[in-house]
């Protein structure tokens, strides 16, 4: 047993039942947008996990809490300080410090395989009981009832995130041991995630069974710089695919039957771009550039007002994790965000060669996460609490290039 395995199996049995409850109840809420509780309510049993912490010294002495999350709790709560709204800004900062709270316990405390089981459940139940919903209340859980667009919303707060949910659900069943139960919710997710009809999540099922093909050729062998090399030459090609796509968006758009805008998305991201460029390094205030609530009700912010003028409708987030932070917490947060980002994929591609499964599972997450995020204001949203949770659970994990192996003595000859 690794000294890892050693202290998570001394861990508080109170700490540990209150980690799967807190990891369960963020993702789900999360999931669940439309009907389960998000934000304060989270950020309520993230502060329970602080209080539960803080009683387990002893235990705690002996877990390490990546300072990439510090600087991200220390980055977003700097900017209340030159925030356009200050109080939106402490609102919001209390929340991320609940997020980040239930990732540390959760990664401290639980394996990778327990941490993929739970945020596999809370997707299963958000697409059963949103699959209830479709069927009994049609008019509330499809669009365009629901919320203007085509395809299924079910509980989540709008169709492209009920599809996020069916694609990280896929993601997780992936890695479940051969049984016809996996199949069946290898079946359900992909079922919702088609209904959705979100292009960009099935866009994302598309990536991720090649990031099989690809880490399926490397072997269960491969070296953690033949891994780096993958995941470095991936992240070239996809910037490459980006930059070329920015340049042909109406030729790249009708071949997926989009208009070229991306459903108004475009023109949200040039005036946020444009905005935000004029404070660049530390933004407007981290997630208080945008309404707390509804913008009729609320009558927003000068930049969403503005936003919203130029875009034609209400605009409620800048349909961008990356432009969100950036809008928010500037150059600095997006490098914290891509920090946390980073943290992940380099510490999944080292895990050891026993570990494959979960060091697969981990990456499959970061890719559709990663992804997503370009047009999905995930950073926004309690999904960050996935993330915290994988930074914390891999950092505590060895690394593969600083296990030793035993060496057989060398063989001593006397003349």
């Amino acid at each position: 047993m690794t000294d890892v395995g050693a202290r998570r199996e001394q861990a508080p049995p109170h700490l540990v039942r209150l980690a799967r409850f807190a990891l369960f109840f963020g993702v789900m809420g999360t999931f669940g947008g439309r009907v389960a509780p998000m934000g304060k309510p989270i950020a309520a049993v993230g502060f329970l996990c602080v209080a539960a912490m803080l009683l387990s010294p002893r235990f705690m002495a002996h877990v390490k809490v990546p300072f990439v999350l510090f600087a991200w709790i220390g980055i977003t709560g700097a900017t209340v300080m030159w925030s356009v709204q200050p109080g939106q800004t402490v609102s919001r900062m209390v929340t991320v410090i609940g997020y980040v709270a239930i990732g540390v316990i959760a990664g401290a405390t639980l394996s990778l395989d327990r941490i993929r089981r739970i945020i596999g459940a809370a997707g299963r139940v958000t697409i059963l009981i949103s699959f209830v919903t479709i069927a009994a209340i049609p008019s509330w859980a499809v669009s365009p009832e629901a919320l203007g667009a085509d395809g299924w919303t079910g509980i989540a707060l709008h169709k492209n995130q009920f599809g996020f949910v069916g694609v990280l659900t896929l993601v997780c069943a992936w890695f479940d041991r051969r049984s016809r139960s996996r199949i069946l919710w290898l079946l359900v997710s992909l079922t919702a995630t088609i209904g959705s009809l979100s292009s960009t999540s099935l866009v994302l099922v598309i990536l991720f069974l090649m990031y099989l093909s690809a880490f399926g050729l490397l072997g269960a062998q491969a070296s953690p710089r033949r891994r780096n090399a993958l995941m470095f030459s991936g992240s070239v090609f996809a910037v490459v695919v980006l930059f070329v796509g920015a340049n042909n968006v109406p030729f790249l758009t009708g071949l997926i039957g989009r208009d070229p805008t991306l459903t108004g998305r475009t023109d949200i991201w040039s005036t946020v771009i444009e905005t935000a460029a004029k404070q660049p390094v530390g933004g407007y205030g981290f997630n208080s550039v945008w309404p707390d609530g509804d913008l009729e009700q609320t009558g927003g912010t000068p930049i969403s007002r503005e936003v919203s003028r130029r875009a034609g409708f209400p605009v409620v987030n800048a349909h961008s994790g990356y432009l969100d932070v950036f809008i928010g917490a500037g150059l600095v947060g997006l490098a914290v965000a891509i920090w946390i980002l980073a943290t992940i994929g380099r510490r999944s591609a080292q895990l050891p060669t026993s570990m494959r499964r979960d060091a697969l599972w981990a990456g499959g997450v970061l890719l559709v996460f990663v992804v997503d995020s370009v047009s999905e204001s995930n950073f926004a949203l309690g999904f960050v609490i996935i993330l915290h949770t994988l930074a914390m659970a891999l950092v505590q994990l060895p690394v593969r290039s600083r296990l030793r192996v035993p060496t057989m003595p060398k063989a001593v000859v006397h003349v």
